[in-house]
């Protein structure tokens, strides 16, 4: 079964977002975002593995397949 690679996209982004918003609230004497752009990209990379691999572990279509 084919996921549709915007939404794991958007699921992707709406968690870092989330991820990071923890993040600050967990520091909150850090006053900025900064982080290495290849650094951003290697974690995108890997949350979206993550995540296609989870889905494609619990998709309930391609058990019943």
């Amino acid at each position: 079964m084919e996921h549709n690679e915007q939404r794991i996209a958007n699921a992707v982004q709406i968690a870092s977002d989330a991820f990071w918003g923890e993040i600050a609230k967990a520091f909150p004497e850090v006053k900025t975002g900064d982080f290495p752009a290849e650094a951003v990209v290697k974690l995108e990379v890997a949350n979206t593995k993550a995540v296609k691999l989870w889905v494609e572990l619990n998709s309930q279509e391609d058990k019943a397949a």
